[in-house]
Parts: structure tokens; sequence; C-alpha cells
């Protein structure tokens, strides 16, 4: 067998000769001619695989006429050929090729073009796929993503050398990666090919409650903290999912926002935001002050002229939110709050003096790249914003001048609200609360958790979740309380 990336790989028994493997310490591919290389590390995606800048020979093997190819392909734009299969002593025919073409078609060919063994409208444009083809007694199968697209009647000559990344030796090179790649010298059966193919390489999101925003004049809620990334599951385990509920908002002279509760995957957790400051209180008093959290509630004051100060806004958890904006104050007895912090940007502070105070808008949140907004919709998940689905904004603050009120971010972020309305955090957004002029304030939308997994790796163990399809991959979301999946 012959393992190209990834680091380390399983053997299995099926009466099949290893005769080169990849040292991860090293960067050392064992008998692969006159090539040492540095593979490289893309964290959640994969562990390590190798971009193709140029072709590369593996020789010193022995004549295989039954023989099975895997790998797993990456093109960063439309290209030409990724050779898998070489030739015999120098006999270019019957090269196979593996192309990706720039109109989406994916191509299997001889390199004489003599016969196509599968044209399919495969994209793989920023997109790992999982291929192998086999072959023995005149039959070449082809699978994609552990599926048989293909099985063809053709005579092949056995080979001995290999040449990866190019559509043939001396140029037209592959724009991309691959990885885990393998040459058994026996055909495998679908079962051992699907279960060569990586298990875990998901997409999530986790996104905490928001923060509610405080009391009279008040500031805007921090949005919930965000975790989005790739994380590659290990078979078998369970991981457990819980959805942050918003935090309460302000119901009582003094009251600050109270932060938004933890979101949890597994060993992910996305932190609540902040609870917004309380304004219009006393001078020196702590509520003035926002809430640390996922992202930062907005701070708030009291005037001047009634021996008040302005509150610290609250900070957000690195890597999941930002701060809270500032209050602001005149020398009359106006007040207006900050906005909360969002996901993705600082709420943003409060200014100007009366009649034309404003308070602060709230932060924006961070767009989802791997939901659609088709589903979001469906599922009343997420701010969909000009075709983007957002998440975690802040909530915008208050003031006493209704022209004033800070609008809330993008991503459920709830808007300041005159006296006798309250606008609260979207739902399954993570937003934080809006700030009111002279009563109740907003409580924070609540989190969610989604997970997006290639459906070929996808178990069909969970509990708790709504269950969507987006294209190859099936997507779990948890809105409320808990649940698990079992990878």
């Amino acid at each position: 067998m012959v393992d190209i990336g990834g680091g380390s790989f399983n053997v299995y028994n099926l009466n099949a000769s290893v005769y080169a493997a990849y040292n991860a310490t090293t960067g050392y591919y064992n008998n692969i001619s006159s090539y040492t290389v540095t593979p490289t590390y893309l964290p959640g995606v994969t562990d390590y695989a190798v971009n193709l800048l140029t072709e590369w020979i593996i020789g010193s093997i022995p004549f295989v006429s039954t023989w099975t190819c895997t790998m797993r392909l990456f093109s960063m734009s439309g290209g030409d050929g990724f050779t898998i299969l070489g030739n015999n002593n120098g006999v270019i025919n019957p090269n196979i090729n593996i192309q990706f073409q720039l109109n989406g078609t994916f191509v299997v060919f001889n390199n004489t073009g003599a016969q196509v063994f599968y044209t399919g409208n495969v994209s793989i444009v920023n997109q790992w796929v999982d291929i192998a083809m086999s072959y023995g007694n005149n039959s070449l199968v082809i699978y994609l993503n552990g599926t048989v697209v293909s099985t063809t009647s053709v005579s092949l000559l056995p080979v001995n050398t290999f040449t990866v990344g190019t559509r043939y030796p001396g140029g037209y090179e592959w724009n991309g990666y691959f990885d885990e790649f393998r040459i058994y010298t026996s055909v495998l059966p679908q079962s051992a090919i699907q279960s060569l193919i990586p298990k875990g390489y998901s997409q999530y999101l986790v996104v905490g409650g928001g923060g509610g925003a405080g009391f009279d004049q008040s500031a805007g809620g921090g949005g919930g903290g965000v975790l989005t990334n790739s994380i590659k599951l290990i078979s078998g385990t369970v991981y457990s999912v819980s959805v942050g509920a918003g935090g309460a908002g302000g119901t009582a002279f003094g009251i600050q926002g109270q932060n938004g509760y933890n979101s949890v995957l597994g060993t992910l957790v996305a932190y609540g935001g902040g609870g917004g400051a309380a304004g219009d209180g006393a001078a020196g008093t702590v509520f003035f002050n926002g809430l640390n959290g996922g992202s930062g509630g907005g701070s708030a004051t009291r005037s001047a002229a009634a021996g008040g100060a302005i509150g610290v806004a609250g900070t957000g958890v690195s890597g999941q939110g930002y701060s809270g904006g500032i209050g602001a104050t005149d020398n009359f007895n106006f007040e207006s709050g900050g906005g909360g912090g969002g996901a993705g940007g600082v709420g943003s502070s409060a200014y100007g003096a009366s009649p034309n105070q404003h308070a602060g808008n709230g932060g924006i949140g961070v767009v989802c790249s791997f939901i659609t907004t088709t589903i979001a919709q469906a599922t009343s998940i997420g701010q969909v914003v000009s075709g983007s689905v957002y998440f975690g904004g802040g909530g915008g603050g208050a003031t006493n001048v209704t022209a004033g009120l800070g609008v809330g971010g993008y991503g459920g972020g709830g808007n300041g609200s005159p006296s006798g309305s309250t606008v609260n955090g979207t739902p399954n957004t993570g937003g934080g609360g809006g700030a009111n002029e002279y009563g109740n304030s907003g409580s924070g939308g609540s989190g969610v958790v989604i997970l997006s997994i290639p459906t070929i790796n996808y178990s069909g163990v969970q509990t708790g979740a709504t269950v969507s399809i987006n294209g190859s991959n099936t997507v779990l979301i948890w809105k409320s309380g808990s649940g698990s999946y079992t990878a």
C-alpha cells in the first residue's frame, strides 16, 4: 500500500502489501523518488495534506495488475488533471487520470483520451471529495464518496510507476490538495473502501444565549459567544449537546440584564452574552457596569447634573465575541446606554448631548458559511440579511429621545425601544436584548447548536435535533434543551 498525507493510517488485512508510508515526523515519503516534503497542516479540516505545486513520481514498486487506489482531493480552482496511476516501464499508455474541469465536470480517462470512463457533475472546488478506483479481472470500478458511479470492462497493462499531481508527466499540475492517498495490490470490496473514508470532517456552529438588557435608559445585552469551525468526529464517540437560553432583561430600578446561558457541543463551550447595565441609578453604583460574557454587555450612566458617572462596558470571551459600548451623559438629566457587543464586532458607544443624544448600537454578529438561507428560514434560526445568515448580534442601547434609540446588531440583536415596548433578542440567534427608554428591557435570544456532517459519514444516531439536508451534508440543528450525536 502507498499512503500519502494524513500522518497516520490504518493498514487493513486485505492481502495488500505496503510499499510506501508517510512519516509525520520527518515529512518524508519512503520509496518516493527524490522527494522530501513537508505537508500543510489544515486545522479542523484534516490533519496534514499536501499542496501540489508540481508532480511527484512514486517508484520502486513491483508491477501491479490488480489494484485499488483511494484518496481525498480538494481543488482550490478548476484545473487540469490529477494522475493516480502511472505507466508500464515508461510506456505512457495506459495512464489513468482524474481531471476536474472548469465547468464542474469530473472526468476519469486514459492518457490517450481513447475512453472516458466516467463523466459526472461533481464539484470539488473548496471541498473534500473521497475518490477510489479498483481494477481486476478487466473491470474498472469508480467510487465517489464511497458510492459506485461506474463499472467498465477494460483491459489495462500492469503498472510499476505512479505520477501524482499532473494530467500527464511534464505539465498541467493540479491546483489543490490531496490527502490519504493509498495504492493496494488487491481489489478492495466497497465496504472496505467506505471504511477508509475519514469520518467526521464536519462543520459546527455553537452559539450561546444572548444577554438581557438593563432597566431604564439602559445598555443593550451582549450577543452570545459564537464558535464555528470544522471538527474531526471520532467514530463511536457520543457528543453531548445543550442549548443556552437567553438572559432575562431588567424589570426594576437598578436591575442589570442577566447573562445568557452557555451552549455546549462535546467539549466546545460557547458562553452566554453579558447582561447590559441598568441606567438612571445612584452615583457610584455597580449596576452602571456591563457584564462580561460571550460578548460583553454595554455600560450605562447617570447624568452629571445628578452626580452620576459612566460605567464600564463588559468584555467578550476571546475568540467568541467583543466588548460592549460605553454609555454617555450630559449636564442635564439625560442618559444613554451603550450597545451590547456582538460576536463579530464591538457595540458602539453612546454619544451626543440633549436633545440630540444617541444610544449605542449593538455589535454585529458573525455569518455562518455552511447554512443556507433556505434552511435558516425553514428552521427559524439565525437572522438572514442580504443572503447571509448571522448569529450573535448585540442589543441596542436606549436613551430618553426616541430618535436616538440604538439599533440591534445583525444576528438577532434587539433594538432599543421606547417606553411601553420591549424588544427581545431573536430566538435561536444568540442575539442580545434591546434596552428600554423608561421600563422593562428585552431578554436575550436563545442560542443554537448546528452540526453539518457529510451524509456518507452520518450515523443517524442523534437525539433532540431537527434534521435537514444541505447538498451532500446532513445538518443537525438543536434549538433548545439538550441532546446528543453519536459519530
